[in-house]
């Protein structure tokens, strides 16, 4: 049975209030959080264990995990694929099946020595993400232990000229292995796009998990194929005049201004703000606004969007702003919700901007809803736009005002969001790489195993960001203008070619 102190379910609610969160319905934390009995606070656990597994991931003290530990975790992990995964149902539809996979797990363990490695313990569940990827569940790993990381980023692959090979196509890696391209599977396709010279061009994308790819295999022909690299951190603050990971906004001339949307950490809600109000009482007739979506990790989409709509127009997103999507809605979604709060507000300190501590407030009430919830509840949510309905933009056509995006292989989750919307605008182009490709499974939640103390996240839901079921995860969102340099002297060079 797992306990939490007393001490430690009153300083989970000391912590809220510090951060000027309402504490009126007490700590969310149980004393048996994994009890039999499902609630929306099941399988919560303090922040300090939250804040303990990222010390510990840093120190890379990962190796020495008790099986029999691993084993009870097992328990707790099934459950909350089983009650709460978006890809539970997607990939048992495909074949898959769940109770298989997690006796096979426990038969491996069970096989090991009494201690064994993160690897070791884990084995069965990169064999699953190797078959499927999903890039928003899994052991949740710092950038210390991106040995172990088990995501699969997209790679964007040029082809010489605008070639399309009419021929059926296969690609060979460095190691000379062949793989196969599904002529069924759309994100298998080559595209046909424009390069940085506004010419034609054509690429193909590759889930880095599949291999460096060398060439495409078109009947006895072999072509070569070049990797198109992301942006550098350098390259991105030469364009911005700013630290990569800090939000700005700069004017290049009258009519061009530059918006830096970086990864949307909590601690960067304060300088949007600040931003969104220094700019409402700016001109803003630009006729090119440039947004920069390079090196966005994800994070939380929703706190760019005032300062983006000083120059967007709501009336032309607002209606796309929804993908479709299945949702788990079950009892354990706002305690997974709130874990994912936990572990993103780890070094907070007050005072917080409003909308930050807002947002908190209401994950905090959810927990405390008087409605029932079940065990188990998939939600669907149609959406009439998808990524596919995308409005045509021709770059050579004047416009009132033009929005460039810019993408990379680093783009994911909420920056592929935006992306999303940002596209719906007729105006408007993407130019760089496909996105990652961390936006089919979607709503992270997060959790603590509680026996090994090891972070974990599940995605509550699965998106269908272009409408046809395809792959997305490790392809990401196309582009509409190849780039092959990020220095920010030929990214001005392409953006002044576009009309």
């Amino acid at each position: 049975m797992i306990l939490v102190s007393e001490a430690e379910i009153q300083a989970e609610a000391e912590r809220l209030a510090h951060l000027g969160v309402s504490v009126h319905q007490g700590s969310p934390i149980l004393k048996e959080p994994f009890a039999a009995e499902r609630s929306r606070r099941s399988w919560l656990v303090p922040s300090q264990w939250h804040l303990d597994w990222v010390e510990r991931a840093k120190r890379q003290d990962v190796d020495h995990i008790q099986r029999d530990e691993l084993l009870l975790d097992l328990s707790i992990l099934e459950q909350t694929v089983t009650e709460a995964y978006g890809g539970f149902s997607y990939f048992a539809a495909k074949g898959f099946n769940w109770g298989q996979f997690f006796a096979g797990w426990r038969a491996h363990l069970q096989s090991s020595t009494p201690e064994v490695t993160f690897l070791e313990g884990f084995q069965p569940w990169y064999q699953l993400k190797s078959t499927f990827v999903d890039n928003h569940s899994g052991p949740v790993l710092g950038p210390e232990l991106k040995r172990l990381s088990d995501q699969s980023s997209s790679r964007t692959y040029r082809l010489p000229g605008g070639t399309l090979p009419a021929a059926e196509v296969s690609l060979k890696t460095t190691d000379g292995r062949a793989l196969v391209l599904e002529a069924s599977e759309p994100s298998h396709q080559i595209k046909q796009v424009l390069g940085p010279q506004l010419e034609e061009a054509s690429y193909i994308v590759v889930p880095s998990g599949r291999g460096d790819v060398s060439s495409l295999i078109c009947g006895q022909e072999e072509i070569p194929l070049k990797l198109l690299r992301g942006a550098s951190i350098a390259e991105i603050e030469s364009l911005h005049a700013g630290p990569f990971h800090l939000p700005s906004v700069r004017e290049i001339d009258k009519d061009t201004v530059l918006i830096r949307i970086p990864t949307l950490v909590k601690e960067n809600f304060a300088e949007l703000d600040r931003l969104h109000e220094e700019w409402s009482q700016r001109p803003r007739e630009h006729s090119k606004v440039v947004i920069d979506l390079r090196a966005n990790g994800g994070g939380d989409g929703g706190s760019a969007l005032d300062l983006l709509l000083l120059w967007v127009d709501r009336e032309k997103t607002e209606v796309h702003f929804e993908h479709p999507k299945v949702v788990m809605e079950s009892c354990l979604a706002e305690a997974l919700r709130y874990g994912y709060t936990q572990a993103t507000s780890l070094r907070l300190s007050p005072p917080l901007p409003n909308s930050l501590r807002n947002s908190i407030q209401g994950v905090y009430d959810g927990l405390f809803s008087t409605e029932a919830c079940e065990i188990r509840k998939e939600v669907q949510y149609p959406s009439a736009y998808n990524y596919s309905l995308r409005p045509k933009s021709d770059p050579y056509q004047k416009v009132a005002r033009r929005f460039l995006i810019l993408t990379d292989q680093h783009t994911g989750s909420d920056g592929e969001w935006l992306t999303y919307i940002l596209r719906s605008i007729p105006e408007a182009l993407v130019l760089g790489q496909n996105t990652l490709g961390v936006a089919q499974f979607i709503q992270p939640g997060y959790f603590i195993l509680p026996h090994t103390r090891i972070g974990f996240r599940i995605a509550r839901g699965v998106a269908d960001q272009y409408g046809d079921s395809r792959l997305f995860d490790g392809y990401g969102f196309d582009v509409d203008i190849l780039l092959e340099s990020h220095s920010a002297s030929e990214v001005l060079k392409v953006i002044s070619r576009i009309q």
